[in-house]
């Protein structure tokens, strides 16, 4: 649209200065004025007069539309730079999610391959699960929750994505940071993994500790396909102030159904 608009101001310029340059022509072609009558001297004088000043006024509006051209030109390429980059943004996050489900599969592949070998009737080693460290604070959350920076909103999403799935020992963790200050984190266990339920819930209570600290952030909603603890699926912490503790609501919370025979 401002391309449009661009064009149609040089046009109108370009039209202003053929039809004064084609007035001045016409004016220059009356040759020996001085073998005409006074009257028609004095009318030619004033004649010339008068259109020597609609040059200069012509010449202001010229000036003025070609101003208004470049500003409008280069807003537009502003605009136009300013998409290209967003774009590139989009196609960055998508190679490293594209890139992250290549890891997630070939590893799928390399544990199923390694189950495969290990005898029946031998058990497997316990390993021991370490803690990832966090460092929430580090986060630009003004960017998120004051901004709302788009392309900030999806960098922090897919950060925490690959950090949290490590730090709740889960198959997948999707992470939504949405208008009303509330994070929600949607939670995929694997299969194999039930034994961690425990360990689960104790995770989810030491990382809603450490989000106090993160400014703006009013409401935490975890959602899982298992249970998280005492059945719930689902569970809502939220806090008034910024220096507040989150609290559980017991209230928002969903039961898993037990089907009886």
């Amino acid at each position: 649209m401002t391309i449009i608009i661009s064009s149609f101001l040089l046009l109108g310029g370009m039209f202003l200065l053929g039809y004064r340059y084609l007035v001045h022509s016409r004016l220059s072609q009356i040759k020996d004025v001085e073998s005409f009558s006074p009257a028609f001297q004095r009318k030619f004088a004033y004649v010339k007069q008068k259109e020597t000043e609609k040059h200069v006024f012509y010449l202001l509006l010229l000036s003025t539309l070609l101003v208004l051209s470049l500003v409008v030109g280069t807003a537009s390429t502003y605009q136009l730079t300013k998409a290209s980059t967003d774009s590139q943004k989009e196609i960055q996050l998508l190679k490293k999610e594209i890139e992250q489900l290549k890891t997630q599969t070939q590893t799928r592949l390399t544990d199923s391959s390694t189950q495969a070998t290990i005898g029946e009737g031998q058990p497997n080693e316990s390993k021991e699960i370490s803690k990832t460290e966090l460092n929430l604070t580090a986060y630009k959350w003004q960017d998120v929750f004051e901004n709302k920076k788009q392309s900030e909103i999806k960098n922090i999403e897919f950060g925490l994505a690959n950090t949290l799935k490590e730090y709740f020992q889960v198959d997948t963790v999707k992470v939504t940071l949405e208008t009303d200050k509330t994070m929600h984190l949607f939670l995929i266990s694997n299969p194999k993994a039930s034994k961690k339920s425990q360990l689960l819930g104790e995770r989810i209570t030491e990382f809603v500790k450490e989000a106090k600290e993160i400014p703006g952030l009013n409401q935490i909603r975890f959602e899982s396909d298992k249970a998280i603890k005492n059945d719930d699926t689902s569970i809502l912490y939220s806090r008034k102030l910024n220096q507040d503790s989150f609290r559980e609501q017991r209230d928002n919370t969903s039961k898993m159904k037990e089907g009886k025979g």
